[in-house]
């Protein structure tokens, strides 16, 4: 019995210096506000917007506000800085410019102190009933040969602009506690990465495990998509290292939430939806990559019925079960393609 409870007391011990590791949290949070949420008139139209974080007295912060456009079907950034106040506060403002008729939204990016803040987000309905500057052209890769005719070229092949991976990790210890999820984002180097990671230690009571989900994202030039005829639109994927048996789905992102993630930034669960996989591999290239029919996706982000958010891959194990030892990842060449056919 005295063997069983110093081993009991290791494990306790244990369980707590993994839980105190990471010391204490900042007590950071923060709202926003934009004023008007719905407008009808003449574009672009300037939304202001109203943020106040809270936070230790006197510190330094840094933030910004990310708003999306419904008009050019991106999220633009206005950063900022200023100092919590004696009260535990302070209030930040910025103004964006929506330029098209759509749903858009502001969150409001809190980078320091802490692991980073995020505050509420907020829509914004935009009608635009007029326009005070000329409209975007609604053919891009088109040649003039007349007055009234286009001739449009058949292909056109693109190139990722942004290429992140993020870290899902869950760890388990035992005597029924159970230590938060959360999450890294990492720079690609040497590649985008799918796949996953367990690793377990011991068995019911003395039980330890942890497992790491690796997800990729990629985007495009979204001005070099919007407004294109797109008849067919093919992914393809080189692999440079591991076993494609290790790739999982490809999806639609969901979020942009991604895009503001820097390298090294830590992010706690509830982790955030971020996609939509239905797609599924239409073609093998032997053992060296895979190509996807992505037409429906690339057509809605051309015609502007889905907002171009870009693509996320995903392992085909993602649970947070005692799954024992094992690993399996596949990398990407960062060049992957884009072929549009109009």
């Amino acid at each position: 019995m005295s063997q069983w409870l110093k081993r009991m007391g290791f494990a306790v011990a244990v369980a707590g210096l993994v839980i105190g590791s990471a010391g204490p949290a900042l007590a950071m949070s923060a709202t926003v506000a934009a004023n008007p949420t719905s407008y009808n008139g003449a574009c672009p139209a300037t939304i202001a917007f109203t943020g106040t974080i809270f936070g230790p007295a006197s510190a330094p912060t840094t933030y910004y506000f990310g708003y999306f456009d419904p008009g050019q079907s991106k999220t633009i950034k206005v950063p900022g800085t200023s100092t919590i106040g004696p009260s535990g506060f302070v209030s930040v403002t910025a103004s964006g410019s929506m330029t098209g008729t759509g749903t858009g939204n502001v969150t409001l990016f809190v980078t320091a102190p802490g692991g980073g803040t995020t505050s509420n987000t907020v829509q914004i309905a935009v009608n635009c009933t007029g326009t005070t500057s000329p409209p975007p052209s609604a053919c891009k890769y088109c040649q003039l040969t007349q007055p009234s005719t286009v001739l449009r070229l058949s292909t056109i092949v693109l190139h990722p602009t942004i290429w992140k991976e993020r870290t899902y990790e869950y760890k388990w210890v035992g005597v029924d506690l159970t230590l938060p999820e959360s999450g890294l984002c990492v720079a690609c180097d040497p590649g985008p990465t799918v796949g996953w990671y367990h690793h377990k230690t011991g068995d019911s009571f003395w039980l330890y495990h942890q497992n790491d989900f690796i997800r990729s994202f990629l985007a495009f030039d979204q001005n070099q998509i919007k407004g294109l005829h797109v008849s067919k639109a093919t992914l393809t994927l080189k692999e440079t290292g591991g076993w494609h048996v290790c790739f999982g789905a490809l999806g639609h992102a969901t979020t942009w939430g991604w895009t503001f993630d820097a390298p090294g930034t830590i992010f706690n669960a509830p982790y955030p939806v971020d996609g939509d996989f239905s797609m599924s591999v239409t073609q093998m290239i032997g053992g060296t990559g895979a190509s996807f029919d992505v037409t429906p996706i690339v057509q809605a982000w051309a015609n502007g019925s889905l907002n171009d958010l870009g693509f996320v891959m995903r392992g085909t194990t993602e649970n947070n079960g005692s799954d024992g030892n094992d690993s399996c990842k596949v990398t990407y060449s960062p060049d992957a393609v884009l072929t549009i056919n109009q």
